[in-house]
């Protein structure tokens, strides 16, 4: 944390540069929001515009208390994003006539903060232990086989991915063969339904623990299923986490630091040798983690 810290003040300092340099040279308001076709399409007064990637910095920071990389992530997408707002609106009388933006910059932008988290995660010093405290375990006589079992949905994520399924596949009938006066662009049909089937795979999952070690199915459908096998993990173990220490529901941060969160509160943690770890908020998760450590102790 203090480390997040000491990096929060250069970021702070970076955001804060471009608004005094050029704070009479950009319009008020200032264009905040581009349309498919990479138009200006909504404002924000200037001071509200320059301070939005203030709060991306400050959600980075709040979530990178458990997983620093994805507070290098949401660091470098705010200085990325006061950048192309001012470079945007620079010297423009007003905001309707700020400067085009192409699907692409922003596919960019994403990117190249995608891959500084990725570097993070790569970089950072790698743990040679599990955390200190008791081993959950079981108690299982030997020649017994045991399975254990559990799901957990998040039923407001599981309506909205239906929710944006549906109307993307309905935006993309209109826009198909005799649609093509269709008001409905193809690429936010085509965005409809990806946000929608990304949105069913993380809100329900189904875990399973057994000899052949921890297999996690994704979706309604139970697919896909990511597997690990009992030597790759070096130890299990449970730990309360909140949505706001991770950044937010669904799947969070880059491998090998990821949360599966769902709901807050009560997590089967996988550790993996050498560093790492993959949060899974599932139900009735320290049975799971125990019969993980006792199939492991065999």
């Amino acid at each position: 944390m203090k480390r997040l810290l000491l990096w929060s003040v250069p970021v702070a300092l970076v955001l804060a540069l471009p608004a005094a340099v050029w704070w009479g040279s950009l319009p008020d308001p200032m264009a905040s929001h581009w349309g498919v076709g990479g138009e200006p399409d909504g404002s924000l007064p200037r001071a509200a515009a320059l301070a939005l990637p203030f709060a991306v910095a400050l959600l980075g920071l709040l979530a990178g208390r458990r997983n620093p990389p994805i507070a290098v992530f949401m660091y470098v997408l705010a200085v990325l994003l006061q950048g192309m707002s001012v470079w945007a609106n620079l010297d423009r009388a007003d905001w309707r006539d700020a400067r085009h933006l192409p699907w692409w910059a922003v596919v960019l932008m994403i990117g190249l903060a995608t891959l500084a988290g990725w570097l993070a995660t790569r970089l950072a010093p790698r743990r040679e232990d599990v955390p200190d405290g008791p081993v959950q375990t079981l108690d299982l006589p030997p020649g017994r086989h045991a399975v254990w079992v559990s799901r957990c949905t998040n039923v407001p994520m599981l309506a909205v991915g239906y929710v944006f399924l549906g109307a993307g596949a309905v935006a993309l009938l209109i826009v198909g063969p005799g649609g093509a006066a269709s008001p409905v662009p193809p690429i936010i049909a085509i965005t409809g339904v990806v946000i929608g089937l990304a949105g069913l795979l993380v809100s329900t999952i189904r875990v399973q623990v057994s000899e052949r070690g921890v297999a996690v199915a994704y979706g309604p459908l139970s697919f896909p299923v990511w597997r690990r096998a009992l030597p790759a993990i070096a130890a299990a173990r449970t730990e309360d986490i909140k949505p706001t220490e991770v950044g937010g529901w669904g799947l969070r941060g880059l491998p090998p630091h990821t949360t599966l969160m769902l709901r807050a509160g009560e997590c089967l943690v996988l550790e993996y040798p050498g560093g790492g770890r993959f949060a899974i908020s599932v139900d009735d998760a320290a049975r799971g983690a125990a019969l993980i450590n006792t199939l492991k102790n065999r």
